[in-house]
């Protein structure tokens, strides 16, 4: 007879390791509330499936990886449920690009922004929390953004 800890332990194990082989959402894989206006086919897909869409070309530098940058956002699940955003008069979210400060999908979607410009970005869960619960996201969730670079 197996012992009742060692069987419950199996069966814990088993579970976490199909869960984790259950692939994370992708912008492909859900439909966006109507009130995003998230068109995927109007967007450019990035290497890493992160989907972009210049709202407003801005008419500053160019961000690059390395810069500190300053932006306000707002953010949406999928339903169109909003779970965070900074705006005017609030002072802007600032952080260095590429350096791990922020979601991978900012990382990649914000990068080449003009600052003065205005982008959608839709992370795959994959490039935004992943398979964890942070705040109001709920976990495998796929991200909208619309953030503005304010330099």
């Amino acid at each position: 007879m197996i012992p009742r800890f060692t069987m419950s332990f199996a069966l814990a194990a088993l579970i976490a390791a199909g869960c984790a082989s259950t692939p994370l959402a992708t912008p492909d894989d859900v439909m966006f509330a109507p009130s995003l206006n998230v068109d995927l086919a109007q967007m450019e897909r990035l290497p890493s499936g992160v989907y972009v869409r210049d709202l407003r070309e801005g008419a500053g530098g160019v961000v690059q990886r390395g810069q500190r940058v300053a932006v306000h956002f707002v953010g949406w699940l999928a339903d169109g449920t909003q779970f965070d955003g900074v705006a005017p008069p609030s002072p802007p979210v600032q952080f260095q690009l590429g350096a791990g400060e922020v979601i991978r999908g900012w990382d990649d979607g914000i990068a080449g922004m003009r600052a003065g410009g205005q982008r959608m970005i839709v992370v795959p869960a994959a490039r935004g929390y992943g398979r964890q619960r942070t705040g109001n996201v709920p976990p495998n969730s796929v991200l909208v953004f619309v953030v503005e670079v304010v330099r």
